[in-house]
Order: C-alpha cells, then sequence, then structure tokens
C-alpha cells in the first residue's frame, strides 16, 4: 500500500532568521510606530517631533536611547530626548520641528526590511544678523525616513528636506540623539580635541562621562576629519557608531547632563550640525542652504558592533594617564602618587586628588586641564594670563600658590573660593589633608614655592624648581619628610646630594633629565648615603604607605 505524505511546513525552515515586523501601537497614552528587525525593537512618536523614544537592542538587554516622559499637572504629556532634530534654526525656535506634531505610518515593511515614513511642514526660518533675530517666512517640508534590515545591528534615519519656496533657504540643521550614560562611558570624536563652551570636565577627543566635574557640559567638535562620532559604553563590550554625511554636517556639538538623584536620565547628547556657528548669519558662512524645490538628504546611520570605532586614539597621552588616575582606589593609610611630568607629581588619598607643580606646555605628560577631577592644584609659580584663564574654566580645582596667582584668578572674575594664597611658611589644610608653602628659588624672577604635604599623617616633601636653599636643613630637622621630590634643574650633583642629606628622608624621588637621574642614583650609591633613591619614570604610578613606595598593583 502506497501512503502519500502532505507536508504542511512551510518550504523555508530557517526559522531562527530574524526577520522585520511593523506596527502601530500606543506608548504613554500616544500613537506609536513600532519597528523590529529581531536585533532592535524601536519606537517612533509621531506626534512628539516624529521622535525616536526607544530603540532597544535585544543580545544585551540594552535601552540606548535616553527620553524622559513628563506629565503636567493637567495630565499634558512633554517628552524630551530620545532622538530629534534642531530646525529651523539653532536659535530659540531651534526645537520646533521636534514639538511639532508629524504625521507618520508604516511606509514598507517586509520578512528583510521595514521603514517608516514621517512628515511635517515648516512655515519660518530664523537667522541672527548684526545682532537681531530675523524671521523669514518660507515653506520646507521636512520628511524622515526611518529604516531597519532584517538582522542588522543598524538603523538609518534618514530627513529629506524641501524647500518648497521659488528662492533658496539658509538654515541650520542638527540631528539630536542622546543617548543613555554612565561613569565609564566613553565619546569619541575624530577630531585633535573638543572645544569646550560650557560646563566643566574632560578635555581632549575622548570624553568619560564619569570625570564630569558640572552639568550641562558643552563641547564643539568642529570640522571632523570623517563623518562619524562614536560612543563606547563602560559597561557593555561594544562600539555604538553615528555616521552622516560629512560634506553636508562637517561639526558635532556634544552636551551631557548628569543628575544623582535621577540617574535614569543621564545622557550624552550628540549633535551632527550644518554649521560651526551658533546660528546661520547672513554670511552664509557654514550655514545649510536649501535650494528651490530639490529635496537634500541628510541620513545619520547609528550601528552597534565591536571594533567599530577605529580612529578613537587619545589625543593627548594626558588623557589616558588622567583616566588611570581617576579609577585608582587608595586605601585609607596610604598615598598614591604618580609623576605626570618633569617635576610634576599627581597626589591621591582616599578622599583628596591633587597636582603638584604642574607644567603647562602643551608637550607636557599631563596639564590640569587633562585632569578636571582634581581638588587642588598646588602651582610654583603664576602662569600666563590667557593659560590661568582657560584652566579656570576646564576645571573646578582650587588653586594654591602665591599671592600673585591668587590676584591674578580674582582679577579674572574667578570667585575667591578658587584660590588659596601662600607665602613660605603658611599653612592651609584640609580633612586629611595638610600644605605648607616652602621657599624655592631660581635666577627666573618672582616668587616661586616648594610644598610640605601631610597627606593622611604620611609627609612629602616637594622641593619645587629651586637651587640649594639653606632652609634645607630646618625642614629635615623639624619635619623629618620621609619622601623628598627633589628636582635637579637649578641643582648641581652634588648640592642635590648635600639637600637630600639635610632633609632625612628615607627615599628620594630626584626628578629631571634621565642623565641627571642617573648620574645622582650612582653618585649617592657610591657615597653610601642612608636614604634610598627611587626613580620614578614618566606615567609610573607608585604607592606610598610613609615607608617605601611599592607599584600600585601590589596594593589594589
Amino acid at each position: 500500500m502506497a501512503f502519500l505524505f502532505t507536508s504542511l511546513l512551510p518550504d523555508d525552515l530557517h526559522l531562527s532568521r530574524p526577520k522585520c515586523t511593523g506596527r502601530e501601537s500606543t506608548l504613554a497614552g500616544t500613537r506609536s510606530l513600532v519597528l523590529d528587525n529581531g536585533l532592535f525593537s524601536l519606537s517612533i512618536l509621531p506626534e512628539y517631533g516624529g521622535r525616536l523614544c526607544s530603540l532597544y537592542y535585544r543580545p544585551l538587554s540594552l535601552e540606548l536611547l535616553a527620553t524622559e516622559f513628563i506629565t503636567g499637572p493637567r495630565n499634558e504629556l512633554s517628552v524630551r530626548g530620545g532622538w530629534c532634530a534642531a530646525f529651523p534654526s539653532l536659535l530659540a525656535d531651534g526645537e520646533l520641528l521636534s514639538h511639532l506634531a508629524w504625521e507618520g505610518e508604516i511606509a514598507e515593511v517586509d520578512a528583510d526590511h521595514v521603514t517608516a515614513r514621517l512628515w511635517v511642514a515648516v512655515d519660518r526660518v530664523s537667522h541672527k544678523i548684526e545682532g537681531r533675530v530675523r524671521v523669514t517666512p518660507g515653506t520646507i517640508v521636512v520628511e524622515r525616513f526611518v529604516r531597519l534590515v532584517a538582522g542588522e545591528a543598524a538603523v538609518t534615519v534618514e530627513d529629506v528636506l524641501t524647500n518648497r519656496n521659488i528662492w533658496p533657504m539658509p538654515t541650520t540643521w542638527a540631528g539630536v540623539i542622546s543617548l543613555r550614560a554612565k561613569a565609564g562611558d566613553v565619546a569619541i570624536f575624530p577630531v585633535g580635541a573638543v572645544e569646550v563652551q560650557q560646563g566643566v570636565g574632560p578635555f581632549g577627543n575622548e570624553l568619560d562621562f564619569g570625570l564630569l566635574v558640572s552639568t550641562p557640559y558643552q563641547a564643539m567638535a568642529r570640522d571632523l576629519r570623517e563623518g562619524w562620532v562614536g560612543f563606547r559604553p563602560g559597561g557593555a563590550p561594544i562600539d555604538v557608531r553615528l555616521t552622516f554625511p560629512k560634506t553636508y554636517l562637517p561639526h558635532t556639538v556634544v552636551m551631557a547632563q548628569r543628575d544623582d538623584a535621577h540617574p535614569a536620565e543621564d545622557a550624552f547628547r550628540f549633535m551632527p550640525i550644518a554649521t560651526a556657528a551658533p546660528v546661520a548669519d547672513d554670511t552664509r558662512g557654514g550655514a545649510l542652504v536649501l535650494p528651490p524645490r530639490k529635496p537634500l538628504s541628510l541620513p545619520i546611520r547609528l550601528e552597534v558592533g565591536t571594533g567599530m570605532i577605529t580612529s578613537g586614539e587619545w589625543s593627548r597621552p594626558g588623557l589616558q594617564l588622567a583616566e588611570l588616575i581617576v579609577n585608582q582606589r587608595v586605601p585609607v593609610g596610604r598615598v598614591a602618587l604618580w609623576r605626570v611630568g618633569e617635576i610634576a607629581i599627581a597626589l591621591k588619598t582616599h578622599r583628596h586628588l591633587a597636582l603638584l607643580l604642574p607644567e603647562w606646555s602643551d608637550t607636557s605628560l599631563l596639564t590640569p586641564e587633562d585632569l578636571p577631577a582634581a581638588d587642588l592644584i598646588l602651582c610654583a609659580d603664576v602662569p600666563t594670563r590667557a593659560l590661568l584663564r582657560q584652566l579656570a574654566q576646564r576645571t573646578a580645582a582650587r588653586f594654591v600658590g602665591t599671592p600673585a596667582l591668587r590676584q591674578r584668578l580674582l582679577e579674572e572674575g574667578f570667585a575667591e573660593e578658587r584660590s588659596v594664597a601662600l607665602s613660605p611658611g603658611a599653612r592651609f589644610d584640609l580633612p586629611g589633608l595638610g600644605i605648607l608653602a616652602t621657599p624655592a628659588r631660581s635666577e627666573k624672577p618672582g616668587e616661586r614655592l616648594g610644598f610640605l604635604i601631610a597627606a593622611d599623617h604620611i609627609a612629602l616633601y616637594h622641593a619645587g624648581p629651586t637651587e640649594f636653599l639653606g632652609e634645607f636643613g630646618p625642614i629635615g630637622q623639624q619635619f623629618h619628610p620621609p619622601l623628598v621630590f627633589l628636582p635637579l634643574h637649578d641643582m648641581t650633583i652634588t648640592d642635590a646630594l648635600h639637600a637630600a642629606r639635610q632633609l632625612q628622608p628615607r627615599v628620594v624621588v630626584p626628578l629631571g633629565p634621565l642623565g641627571a637621574e642617573q648620574e645622582f642614583d650612582a653618585r649617592a650609591r657610591d657615597q653610601h648615603v642612608s636614604f634610598a633613591i627611587r626613580p620614578l619614570h614618566e606615567a609610573e604610578g607608585v604607592m606610598f604607605d610613609g615607608y617605601k613606595l611599592a607599584p600600585l598593583d601590589r596594593e589594589e
């Protein structure tokens, strides 16, 4: 007997292959469009600026977009964050587009791809001309196409601007993407360094969210080498890259907002932008000029993966060193120390972070602006007025130095609490940290200081840029600092050895050119001195317990 089997299974048995879906739903009581490609689940709110309010990455159960829903006293809903646009300008009406009610539909959907189309019309453009705001009537249609491809960890948001007028319209356009952020998450830009415009925080081309000292923080990355910005979550093994046409969007603004009371709302906000100026002015310099009747496409693509940010190198070595310093844990009763320049030292206790004798040159390994999380900056001399102003703007640290340093900061308009004036013999105390100013002399004009520091009852002395001093003997007899940092630039090796003997330390760290340090070490050993010599290489960190210097990895 012959049996006839009729299969009820589909011919395509790849049941695990991701497929795209699109549907209408509701979110927070309003209409939403939901797109899915197996890796991303994406929600769009047409009535709130065509805003992408959620981008959920399934493999890591990770919500990428930072969106805030606010219900007013009359139960009216407002939405902030997410992925929207600033248009038609960056003036007060710049967010007009993101607050208009758009029309929207799922335009195309099959197993391989899904597309949502949204659209709205804008009836005016604002410009700032010679200090005044001018509003120009005109109709510009904005269409937004949001596309997903099955199984692809990427979403493309293409905004198409069509000027319906018979004359060109200058505008300023920016995409605004708010990504959830926390300490350890890093924003990366293909530039030498961003230009800080507001707030205090990291400086360079890699901005660690955890190093923000004050928010809101805003910086501008001008003239990108490549058309992308990157985001690297500290707690996830992925890169997030935003790519866009650099021809139209050659700059990027990055903003950051941190709220310790509401960490779920913490965010990096990236804004690929058409103009390096805050507005499109009458010169049309850097503005986005829309031709009559002809659509202009501005796509931004967000991709998730590993190894996607290939140019995310440190713009300055000091930025990487600063991250190591900030992340280093220091137990009570210990002091962590790093050599961050020829004579500059970073000092960290379990409650304080200080820079001793920082160096101001761009070629320095680490400058104060590289370490905005520092509490104190102990200065041997006074930098130039322009440099001091720049440093004070980029760090919230308190400057400790000569009366001339404090006077210059006050003249630049900085608050009195930002500086402490010390003369030799004067003392400044914080809980767990005492600072005594000592003299330092050289052939260069102007007053200079060294510093004797007691950190958690552990004393150390940095002599500063100085010649041999008669005060070395009294300092050694009265304080017996167990650790001495001894710059060699202004002293002969003979004078430096004599100074070290008078200071009566347990350990001496010579600071100078490599040849001078090696000669100091060799001659000290030949003379069988009673103290240990511990050269410290640039960027090297050690832990001090009052008796010996140990590598950091032994004390973690």
